[in-house]
């Protein structure tokens, strides 16, 4: 029994060690992130310490851990950042920037918004880095189940349908008073235009469709992975376009 006892001690031990050394991994990963793009930044003092960990999902084959961490909701813009490490331990971060910064998302029917700083890289590319970087883009489909964990389990994306055309045609309204508010007008011709482009692969009784729409609704969001150009058992590069649903409002003020 005392036996027992130590072995469990000594267990519990090793993977308290082993999952601080972890934590402060993540933690230099993340401060690295913000150093390459200050549109992160916080004012901590420890600026990692302002992003809390929302969700992380494991995988066993390949041995992924792919993590999400977010802003807390108080924050007017809030920011998010994806960390994925693989079986080696190594990580890459993906900075999820709001809305607010277009130029890293390409929206299509969109407009740069001018008085955000440009982020000088794009989603498409940061992701497609990742999966390079990691040794996750081989012959085998990996990283095409990396991708789908990120958008199904770390993001909760939906699929889009033909069905769904209810859904989008009403704004996602934000409230938030460091964004310029947009024209709702303008906004509806977007939405419109935006679900045209989604929907145009979408033929009935077409056997083969090589464009896939997952449903960002938590962040406004739609992206369209294009498959069309991708080889078998060959690495690819992951082609994404992105739809904004979303409008930003300010509230009236007595």
């Amino acid at each position: 029994m005392i036996q027992l006892n130590k072995a469990f001690l000594f267990a519990a031990f090793f993977f308290t060690i082993i999952g601080c050394a972890r934590q402060n991994k993540d933690t230099a990963t993340i401060d690295s992130l913000i150093n390459k793009f200050p549109q992160l930044a916080t004012t901590s003092n420890t600026r990692s310490n302002d992003y809390n960990l929302v969700r992380s999902i494991s995988l066993k084959n390949p041995s992924l851990t792919i993590k999400l961490y977010s802003q807390p909701d108080s924050v007017d813009d809030k920011q998010q950042i994806i960390l994925v490490t693989n079986s080696n331990l190594h990580s890459y971060a993906i900075p999820l920037f709001s809305n607010t910064y277009r130029d890293y998302w390409k929206f299509t029917f969109d407009i740069v918004n001018l008085n955000a700083k440009q982020i000088n890289t794009t989603f498409e590319r940061e992701l497609n880095i990742c999966l390079d970087k990691l040794n996750l883009n081989d012959t085998t489909g990996t990283a095409g189940k990396a991708v789908n964990e990120i958008l199904y389990s770390l993001l909760h994306c939906q699929d889009v349908n033909l069905s769904d055309s209810s859904y989008f045609q009403d704004i996602q309204i934000n409230y938030k008073n460091s964004i310029p508010e947009e024209n709702s007008d303008s906004c509806y011709i977007r939405l419109k235009r935006n679900w045209e482009i989604m929907t145009q692969d979408m033929v009935p009784n077409k056997t083969i469709i090589y464009k896939h729409l997952y449903w960002d609704k938590y962040n406004g969001r739609v992206y369209q992975f294009d498959f069309t150009n991708f080889k078998p058992k060959k690495k690819n590069y992951f082609k994404v376009i992105i739809f904004r649903q979303d409008s930003n409002w300010h509230l009236l003020t007595l």
